[in-house]
């Protein structure tokens, strides 16, 4: 299935449509969620501070479109698991804006739960102790959209190739 804006999502999952039944979780990234930046940006939707090596940085936000009313739908539906190879130092606090009262986001994993290997960050899922045929992933990252790879059993695939036209 693919998903070009945040708005067709919310079209698609609905009570009276049973394809998302039989899904369980669904694992966002934060790149599919809003674009940030430390290059000065007029446009934000906000900026935060992040310390990182004993400097200050400021990060420019742009959430992407109907973003808090995606979250809210799925969240209903679903387990929500966000999984980002960033440094909890800077997801953490991005998180905590986009989600401050913990209402959608169930779980939140970070690049220290990674797999390290050939100078690469690897998402693991299978350390999250779920049925990964009953996940949905969204995800900006070209690996996902592998069907070699990724799409494996029932497991359903929302790609970044397609958001990626917000």
């Amino acid at each position: 299935m693919y998903i070009y804006h945040f708005s067709e999502f919310l079209e698609i999952f609905t009570v009276e449509n049973t394809f998302y039944l039989a899904i369980c979780h669904v694992f966002l990234y934060p790149e599919t969620l809003v674009h940030s930046t430390l290059e000065h940006c007029d446009d934000a939707d906000f900026t935060f501070s992040v310390f990182f090596n004993m400097k200050e940085y400021t990060v420019y936000v742009k959430q992407r479109p109907y973003l808090h009313a995606f979250l809210e739908r799925v969240s209903e539906m679903f387990e929500v698991v966000i999984f980002t190879a960033s440094q909890s130092i800077y997801a953490k606090q991005l998180l905590d804006i986009l989600d401050p009262d913990g209402r959608f986001i169930s779980r939140r994993m970070y690049r220290e739960s990674c797999l390290f290997s050939d100078g690469n960050y690897t998402k693991d899922l299978t350390i999250l102790g779920v049925d990964l045929a009953k996940v949905a992933i969204i995800d900006n990252s070209p690996q996902v959209c592998n069907p070699l790879l990724t799409f494996v059993g029932s497991t359903i695939v929302f790609s970044s190739q397609v958001l990626s036209s917000l």
